[in-house]
């Protein structure tokens, strides 16, 4: 398998010499691929790109803007000579010789990389262009060490990679790993090879044709209405420390753990302003930030996905206990600040809403491993148990408001939107856990409709909720 020049073919053309003789001369062609100067990545989000759903047309659809040159990514080149040779033979034989000659000169050696190393440039390539994030770049270096796990591929030259190895490592990883932690391996190899595949150092992508693992992700593990008790009475004992507010806002709100860290005091609504970004005059808070683990330590950025960034409204006991938590930050700020002998008139208002609301006076924000670890340990010694039987987790209490808020009436499109989620089907497939007590209920409601009918009774449909009760 050649590394740079993806074809070699041979010309035929009949010329005439100076005494009039037709003879046959031969020439080489050298095929070439490199990268296209015009190339311009798709600007449109996947939302965007999709024309339809089934038979439904997609209403956030837009036609790609680019050109057809700004599309490709690569480019074909070729480069010609003439053949040496009297006949075809000789000239099949010079032809490649100059091939060999030429691929010695100009030929890349990446496909002599084994997929460790090539996956490992990519990474690094793609993470000094700015194209990854922090965390994507450590989710992608953690999980390209599955490379080196059961029947390796890591240490496989690119060029003896085929699709037969590539089904015999992803079956094998099904021993030790979930099918979830699989098939992002199996995506992440697949990515790395179309790269290759693109600036040509491999001429097919082996992983094409390999069917993805399938995935085997959890099930959701919120807490049941008395565990939803337990918690509450505990929380609402305990002073307000970080970890309190941390999981208070989970609860009420369904925040991401990095959503709730990042949270200042200038991104809640405790009196019900107007904001210029917020129709809603109500108490509410905004999630426009996030605090991010990469590779360097934990890092400032946007929320997760496009609908990350949102206006949630707060309701209930929250307010309340959230002003007390903003006045007593507020009076340990000012001692600190009087305490520092900072003139009065340098003391402005803005640089305390620039706090985080499960930070400190000194502007530090929690760190998300220290809350997920310290609410670990309140959840052990409070026994708090989720539906599957395990210990609640702290990302379990956002899986605990996804199942509260369904389960009591609520509208899915509203609760994805509160939970930053693009689709609905995100929120009921990945969050919304099984809750007896309401299956119990749903059954009751339909029997007696039944039982009624049998009766010659017919009861009325109850109006659908809009909105979480309690």
């Amino acid at each position: 398998m050649t590394d740079f020049y993806t074809s070699a073919h041979m010309l035929e053309r009949k010329r005439t010499d100076a005494e009039g003789r037709v003879r046959t001369v031969y020439q080489g062609v050298l095929k070439y691929r490199e990268p296209n100067p015009q190339y311009m990545p798709d600007p449109r989000t996947p939302q965007q790109r999709r024309k339809a759903f089934g038979k439904l047309p997609n209403k956030l659809y837009e036609p790609d803007p680019r050109t057809p040159q700004q599309k490709a990514k690569t480019v074909g080149k070729q480069i010609r000579k003439v053949l040496d040779a009297k006949t075809k033979t000789a000239a099949r034989r010079e032809l490649e010789a100059w091939r060999e000659r030429m691929e010695a000169e100009h030929g890349t050696p990446d496909a002599s990389l084994t997929v460790s190393e090539y996956t490992k440039r990519y990474i690094d390539r793609r993470e000094r262009c700015g194209e990854l994030t922090p965390t994507t770049v450590l989710d992608y270096r953690s999980t390209a060490g599955y490379l080196k796990r059961g029947e390796a591929i890591g240490d496989l030259k690119l060029r003896e990679l085929d699709a037969a190895r590539v089904r015999l490592w992803e079956t094998s990883l099904l021993d030790t790993i979930s099918g979830t932690t699989a098939a992002k391996a199996h995506r992440l190899l697949k990515m790395v090879l179309e790269d290759a595949v693109s600036v040509d150092v491999l001429q097919a992508n082996p992983a094409r044709s390999v069917k993805p693992p399938r995935r085997t992700t959890g099930k959701p593990n919120a807490l049941d209405a008395n565990g939803r008790k337990k918690a509450m009475e505990a929380l609402a004992s305990c002073q307000p420390t970080p970890k309190v507010v941390a999981a208070q806002i989970a609860l009420y709100c369904g925040l991401r753990r990095g959503e709730i860290c990042a949270l200042t005091w200038e991104d809640v609504d405790l009196d019900g302003g107007a904001w210029d970004d917020a129709s809603d005059t109500g108490p509410k808070l905004r999630v426009c930030k996030a605090i991010g683990e990469g590779t360097e330590g934990m890092y400032l950025k946007e929320p997760k996905t496009e609908a990350g960034t949102r206006i949630v409204p707060l309701e209930g006991d929250l307010i309340p206990f959230l002003r007390a938590r903003r006045e007593a930050m507020r009076d340990e700020w000012l001692r600190c600040m009087r305490k520092a002998q900072i003139d009065e008139k340098h003391i402005r208002e803005e640089d305390f809403l620039r706090l985080y609301v499960c930070g400190d006076v000194s502007g530090a924000y929690y760190h998300p491993t220290r809350l997920s670890k310290e609410w670990a340990s309140t959840a052990r010694d409070l026994g708090l148990v989720g539906t599957e039987g395990r210990i609640v987790t702290f990302h379990d209490l956002r899986h605990t408001y996804a199942t509260n808020a369904i389960t009591r009436g609520a509208d899915e499109t509203s609760v994805a939107a509160n939970m930053g989620h693009s689709s609905p089907a995100v929120t009921l497939g990945m969050y919304a856990s099984r809750d007896v007590a309401a299956q119990r209920s749903a059954s009751k409601a339909v029997a007696g409709d039944l039982d009624s009918a049998a009766r010659g009774k017919v009861l009325k449909f109850a109006p659908r909720h809009t909105g979480t009760e309690g």
